[in-house]
């Protein structure tokens, strides 16, 4: 980012001699030329970033001139759909298991796709009524969560409870994956989304269901 938008905009010029007139122009030139609003919110956090260093190093005793650098209003690319309590029950009702268990997962608790395909019986305790996230999910290999943060543990209301015990009664294998093909790999959630989510989702009046959506 410093490389290729910073230097080259700013990389001459002293600090003092940089304004917020300066700063302004830069980021809505950013924005003109097919940069995203986020992009040009994250330059322009990042030049706030950098005179907040220098002025606590000694280095910079003006006013920061990001701070009144303006973006925008942002404005939604997509909209934001979420399913219905009516439309979520008409799901449940249509979808075949595990793919009805792994959607009550999302709806339930909450959780990325990446993490559902990653969860391993010895994360479920149905003693203390929660799921430990641990691993995850992504492109069809199991690793860590994307996050420190997301490392976590959440409760299971009862619905989700009956549901986990009742997959683990069909399941031939149980100090795995929660969720695994006949030969212990984790599933696709491209394959699974294109089979079976979202024709289930046209039928029930959602052809923009998705994965995400179901945490809405």
């Amino acid at each position: 980012t410093i490389t290729f938008h910073l230097i080259p905009a700013f990389g001459p010029q002293r600090l003092c001699d940089i304004s917020t007139l300066q700063l302004q122009s830069f980021v809505l030139g950013k924005m003109d030329s097919g940069s995203g609003w986020e992009v040009c919110n994250h330059l322009r956090n990042l030049m706030s970033n950098i005179f907040a260093s220098a002025k606590k190093w000694g280095h910079f005793a003006r006013d920061n001139p990001a701070i009144g650098v303006d973006l925008p209003e942002k404005i939604a690319v997509h909209e934001k759909h979420a399913l219905s309590a009516e439309q979520s029950q008409q799901l449940l009702m249509i979808l075949p298991e595990p793919v009805r268990t792994i959607a009550m997962v999302g709806i339930l608790a909450g959780l990325r796709i990446g993490e559902i395909l990653g969860l391993r019986w010895e994360n479920v305790n149905f003693a203390s009524r929660t799921l430990r996230i641990e691993h995850a999910v992504y492109r069809g290999v199991l690793g860590t969560p994307k996050t420190k943060g997301s490392r976590r543990t959440l409760p299971m209301p009862e619905a989700l409870i009956r549901a986990m015990e009742g997959h683990s009664y069909r399941s031939e294998d149980r100090s795995g994956l929660v969720f695994a093909t006949r030969t212990g790999k984790p599933y696709s959630d491209t394959n699974l989304l294109a089979r079976v989510l979202r024709p289930a989702g046209v039928q029930i009046g959602a052809p923009w269901l998705s994965w995400h959506t179901l945490r809405r």
